[in-house]
Parts: C-alpha cells; structure tokens; sequence
C-alpha cells in the first residue's frame, strides 16, 4: 500500500475514533482540523473536509453545515468501525496493544 493511502487510512480512524468519544459524537470541521494537527496529521480544511466526504460516502458519519460551518456526526456504523466491530476497507484498523 502506497504511504499517502496509508495516511489516508489512519486519518479517518482518528475521525471516527475522536467523534466516538465526543459529547453527541459531534465535531466541527474547524474542531476536527485540529485533532488531527495534535494526532500528527498537519493537513488542510481542504483535506479534512474531503476525508469527511469520504466518511459520508460510506456512511460512518452524516454532514451537516449550520450556520455554515461543517458538522459531523458519527453514525452507527461509523461507532461500529470505531469499536473495531466492523471492518471498512479504506478505514485503518485499531492498534492492539
């Protein structure tokens, strides 16, 4: 697997993972640009917002834009995917220590 997939991967883990222990498992998209500064992952809004379109596309959280700023909200699936109880290719799996 080629390194940019791979960091691909490991993003929306962390996502889903930060939204799985968030109160409403919510989280802006501002919010979440900065999560994943702090877990390593220095990336654009740009970007951030693709891997959440992503993440929409495969039904691991819903979007929602009020008062204009993006909002995730994780779904069951994506708390499925975040426990590790289902496997979603695209979506890196937890480490186990």
């Amino acid at each position: 697997m080629e390194f940019n997939a791979m960091l691909k991967e490991d993003r929306r883990r962390c996502i889903l993972q930060f939204l799985e222990g968030s109160s409403g498992r919510t989280g802006s998209l501002p919010f979440l640009v900065m999560v994943l500064d702090m877990t390593g992952h220095r990336i654009s809004s740009k970007d951030v917002a693709e891997e959440l379109s992503w993440l929409e596309q495969n039904r691991l959280v819903t979007l929602d834009a009020p008062g204009g700023v993006v909002v995730a909200t994780l779904t069951r699936r994506g708390t499925d995917v975040a426990q590790d109880r289902l496997r979603v290719a695209g979506v890196k799996r937890p480490e186990v220590a």
